[in-house]
């Protein structure tokens, strides 16, 4: 087990109110759980997919909320696990937990759907389009990866891939690979004739998502185990381990140009990373309660979309924490606090020099801030012995923070 230092050092955020809550829309009538949240390829729409009975599969304008379609599942099928569009915007597709894919036809103003595929499994989790619009990949039970021709519906590769359950696909940006995870905590990567290319091991529970970066050069996962972890993919070498929280990481995406990382978890807050150092940029309370269980980055990279466990869809304007250019131009390895733990004053260390700070306790709440003058701070005689975040400024608003320990 982690201890709590390292575990903070790692998710601890500024917590400067940089994200703002734009809406909130039911994506159930029952309030049932809202598995699968994308963004439509133009960014335009946002849609959903949640548990049963019934499913309901629904589509929101990404301005305003409003719903512009509402798809109640045949009661035939139960939850709707996973979701996504084709990436010639043509298709949508869902894909159904006793192991059907939905596919709709998205390319008319009502969303039709034209064909349901049985993978012929017992339970399905995952589904991910190939870049080039031809293929999806869907993951089931009995360690099945599968994908299927869009067109025509039929199967292209049929894969053992895990000892038990497949709960996450994700196919390359470079069309090559194709990456699974399952709940026995392995991850492979697969070319796209159906070949094993690496086995990755380092997980200690369930894969919940993955995510190649736009270069195809590293492949990231989140897993139960509350870590995520970054792998190398031109030869299966482990990266690094980002230990984002002391509960479960149900989810996790990345901007589109892979500068920007965010996760979900059980203990209810969405973090935000940069993927340069793996620094926490932000972390938020999910507005609304509701645990986060599924969330996905708009294209550009400033709106952030999550859905629910009590069934709601809540839309984020981000846009201000997803510009990592100021975070970048900073070295977070150049800033060196001493000592620590603290005494009566703390020393900072940067060629950038810092212009202000706070000093908050664990959960966020600000408890002292002011002016840097000549790299000291002065701490509080009233500052109790615990653990605190120390976030640095500097004169263009670049911002940093560090754990300190108070002991006496």
């Amino acid at each position: 087990m982690k201890s709590f230092l390292s575990t903070m050092v790692l998710f601890i955020a500024s917590h400067t109110v940089a994200q703002q809550l734009e809406w909130t829309a039911f994506a159930n009538p029952d309030s049932l759980q809202v598995n699968a949240v994308r963004f439509s390829n133009d960014n335009a729409k946002v849609v959903s997919a949640t548990n049963c009975h019934p499913a309901h599969i629904r589509l929101y304008h990404t301005a305003n909320g409003i719903q512009t379609w509402d798809y109640e599942v045949p009661n035939n099928l139960m939850c709707q696990m996973g979701i996504g569009f084709s990436s010639d915007g043509k298709y949508l597709a869902s894909i159904e937990e006793m192991g059907n894919v939905i596919i709709f036809d998205y390319s008319i103003p009502i969303p039709d759907s034209i064909n349901t595929i049985s993978m012929g499994t017992m339970y399905a989790f995952s589904i991910d389009f190939a870049p080039n619009a031809q293929k999806f990949a869907a993951g089931g039970s009995n360690g099945k990866l599968q994908t299927y021709q869009v067109n025509s519906g039929t199967i292209d590769l049929d894969i053992n891939a895990h000892s038990s359950w497949v709960t996450a696909v994700c196919y390359a940006p470079n069309n090559q690979w194709l990456a699974s995870g399952g709940n026995d905590n392995k991850i492979k990567i697969w070319d796209t004739l159906g070949n094993l290319l690496f086995s990755l091991n380092g997980h200690t529970d369930d894969i919940t998502s993955l995510k190649f970066s736009p270069d195809n050069t590293r492949l990231f996962s989140s897993s139960l185990d509350n870590t995520v972890k970054v792998w190398n993919t031109t030869n299966g070498t482990l990266i690094q381990t980002v230990a984002v929280s002391n509960a479960d990481v149900n989810a996790m995406d990345l901007t589109s140009n892979g500068l920007v990382m965010a996760t979900v978890s059980k203990d209810n807050l969405i973090r935000l990373f940069t993927t340069s150092t793996f620094t926490p940029i932000d972390s938020f309370l999910q507005h609304h309660n509701g645990i986060p269980i599924c969330l996905g980055f708009s294209s550009d990279g400033s709106k952030l979309v999550t859905g629910t466990s009590n069934g709601l869809v809540t839309l984020y304007n981000v846009a201000s924490l997803t510009n990592v250019d100021t975070y970048q131009k900073l070295d977070f390895n150049d800033v060196t606090i001493y000592p620590n733990p603290i005494g009566n004053d703390i020393y900072i260390s940067s060629k950038a020099s810092m212009q202000w700070y706070k000093i908050s306790d664990v959960l966020g709440e600000v408890l002292f801030s002011g002016n840097i003058i000549n790299n000291r701070i002065p701490v509080d005689k009233n500052l109790k012995s615990g653990t605190y975040v120390l976030t640095l400024n500097n004169h263009a608003n670049q911002q940093i923070s560090r754990i300190i320990l108070k002991n006496k």
